[in-house]
């Protein structure tokens, strides 16, 4: 019977919020607040905050059923909800450690989190080990956001080696490259970005900016 139970909690997680009618009298009291809104984090696209309850709190959630409880962790991050969202997804991360789904997403959660550290930590062995080119988007913009130009640029090349042209990778790898002092190299790279998208009116006021103090110092 209690596997029954399982499955038809699994299921009812499964579907979307919309089509659930809402359960005041389970879901009152768990400590469920609205979130208002997301902050947008640089120019890294974020998922849309659902304001509607989880159906079940984590300490309802079966400790052995980690499907239920991986997918409860996404419903959490979905809603902004980090602090549930987080110890779920690590859990599923210890549980299945070769699992690359999980790891994405808890990169996810840990680059919200600002825990850029923590991303590293655990995208590095897929990315230097398991040659999974996947994780080198999040490693580059961790390492940006720790001040490690250099290193980000290096992760950013090797995304865009395996995985093709991507605008935000380009965009960020130019603003490293002018932290770097290669001014030149950002030129390069945000003229690549704007002949894919033109429509992108604050780089190209970045890379005005650019060329001109590229001038100016060639006028001294």
């Amino acid at each position: 019977m209690i596997p029954i139970l399982r499955w038809l909690s699994f299921v009812w997680l499964s579907l979307p919020l919309t089509t659930q009618p809402a359960l005041a009298d389970d879901t009152e009291g768990d400590g469920w607040e609205d979130e208002s809104g997301w902050e947008d984090l640089d120019d890294h696209p974020k998922p849309q905050p659902d304001t509607r309850p989880m159906v079940m709190g984590p300490h309802l959630l079966p400790p052995g059923d980690l499907g239920l409880r991986f997918s409860a962790g996404m419903q959490y991050f979905n809603a902004g909800d980090m602090a549930r969202s987080r110890p779920l997804l690590e859990e599923a991360c210890r549980r299945v450690p070769d699992s690359v789904p999980f790891a994405i997403d808890l990169c996810k959660i840990l680059f919200e989190a600002k825990d850029y550290d923590g991303l590293q930590r655990v995208a590095t062995p897929f990315y230097r080990d398991k040659k999974n080119y996947e994780f080198a988007q999040y490693l580059g913009d961790s390492a940006q956001a720790l001040g490690r130009y250099g290193e980000a640029i290096d992760f950013y090349k090797d995304y865009l080696t395996y995985f093709g042209t991507n605008l935000l990778v380009l965009n960020a790898m130019g603003d490293c490259y002018v932290k770097t002092g290669d001014l030149a190299g950002a030129i390069t790279v945000w003229r690549r970005s704007l002949d894919l998208n033109a429509n992108q009116p604050e780089l190209k006021k970045k890379l005005a900016d650019v060329q001109d103090k590229i001038k100016i110092q060639e006028s001294r």
